[in-house]
């Protein structure tokens, strides 16, 4: 009895795997199938090659089945956007921004030229 068990857990594990994305745990099977989706319309948005583009789930429909994208940061080549997942297909929300490197604090007391 005990062998057919283990057989139905070993098949149920692959359906149960999760992937990380900011702080969620995403269905591997949802970002397997969903995420190079969302790459190649950001690919567009965004004028960057896929390979440079990462992607990060900013908020979740939390379902029995797992946590599921509703907000989808994707971020590279100077530029970001976020996308909602809306009937098998990838919407950006609003249009893509400039990504703004932070700048070097400026020191309070600047060094007096030399007389």
């Amino acid at each position: 009895m005990r062998g057919p068990l283990v057989a139905v857990f070993a098949l149920l594990l692959p359906a149960c795997a999760t992937v990380p994305s900011g702080g969620f745990e995403i269905p591997a099977s949802y970002a397997d199938r969903e995420f190079p989706k969302l790459k190649a319309r950001a690919t567009f948005d965004l004028d960057c090659p896929g390979e440079q583009l990462t992607v990060t789930t900013l908020n979740v429909f939390a379902t029995p089945g797992g946590d599921y994208p509703s907000e989808v940061g994707v971020k590279g080549c100077g530029r970001k956007a976020v996308y909602h997942p809306r009937s098998e297909a990838w919407f950006i929300n609003g249009g893509p921004s400039r990504v703004v490197e932070a700048e070097a604090p400026v020191s309070a007391a600047a060094p007096k030229p030399a007389p």
